[in-house]
């Protein structure tokens, strides 16, 4: 007879986990011991170790100044996310992640930081990520949601979207709604600037994919300088739309490149080349007009 109970309890758990929803994953290091409190927000669930309670107040306070501005030029404001900050992690980084959706922030700044307080840089940088993916949520991207929960929408974004527009348009709004942001920092537009005036522009798909044998720019500085110059010529509105119609139109082979022909008359490799010419022909005038600066030896060599 305990025989047979025993067993019948073992049948019921496995059937018990069968029907389990939960998800499971795991990001950063932070010990078990961690007592973890919360600040709710309109915008944001904060989830911090209860130590560093002024940090997660400054950073909550942060994330509700800067949400109006950074869904603004994509006409996209994303619901409450939970947003975790991780203190006992030594790598500076962060992230966005859907399935489950939420932020996670890990706060040590980097050594090779530039004049953007941490916080502030990833408030802004990662909020726009957010904004880029709750913009599937419409059209052929929202009735995936259906079938598919959370991972629809991101399904569409990364099929569609190429990564130098998710970190190149991340990094126009860390520095258009900043003092200060990578964009204008010319240790970030040195590799591009170099490439363009020496080596020339390379291809498209060479831009895209990177190379082997010669330093390409990466994603965030190639992405960077694609986004912020067509904004210059044809507005915000550009990527407003093409994100709509990748959305909207996800069963379209190409709904990126539609998007962007609608507005522009381009293909996005016409943009590409349209774009870096323009920046050829302003470092170049720049170039031109700077007088360099020449050196005096004070000490003799032998």
């Amino acid at each position: 007879m305990n025989s047979i109970k025993a067993i019948l309890s073992v049948v019921i758990l496995l059937m018990g986990m069968l029907s389990s929803h939960a998800q499971y994953y795991s990001s950063g290091q932070d010990p078990f011991s961690v007592r973890w409190n919360q600040i709710r927000t309109d915008y944001f669930q904060i989830i911090y170790p209860q130590e560093f309670e002024e940090k997660a107040q400054y950073l909550a306070n942060m994330m509700e100044l800067v949400y109006p501005k950074v869904g603004y030029s994509l006409d996209e404001y994303p619901k409450r996310l939970p947003l975790i900050m991780h203190e006992y992690y030594a790598s500076s980084n962060a992230l966005v992640a859907w399935a489950p959706k939420r932020l996670e922030f890990y706060s040590v700044p980097p050594q090779d930081a530039y004049a953007q307080p941490w916080l502030d840089q990833l408030a802004l940088h990662e909020q726009r990520h957010v904004v880029q993916i709750s913009k599937m949520y419409q059209g052929t991207g929202k009735v995936l949601s259906w079938f598919l929960g959370e991972q629809g929408p991101v399904a569409v974004l990364g099929l569609y979207v190429p990564f130098w527009f998710l970190e190149g348009d991340a990094t126009v709004i860390e520095t258009a709604q900043s003092k200060s942001g990578r964009g204008r920092t010319p240790a970030f537009e040195n590799v591009m600037r170099a490439q363009i005036l020496e080596k020339g522009l390379y291809s498209y798909d060479k831009a895209m994919f990177r190379s082997y044998k010669h330093n390409v720019p990466d994603q965030y500085i190639y992405g960077y300088h694609l986004i912020a110059g067509s904004r210059k010529k044809y507005g915000a509105y550009l990527w407003d739309h093409t994100l709509d119609v990748v959305a909207k139109k996800a069963y379209m082979i190409v709904p990126f490149n539609h998007g962007i022909k609608q507005v522009t008359g381009l293909t996005k490799t016409q943009l590409y080349i349209e774009t870096f010419n323009g920046l050829r022909d302003e470092w170049t005038r720049q170039k031109d007009r700077t007088i360099p600066t020449f050196h005096n030896e004070i000490t003799s060599r032998r």
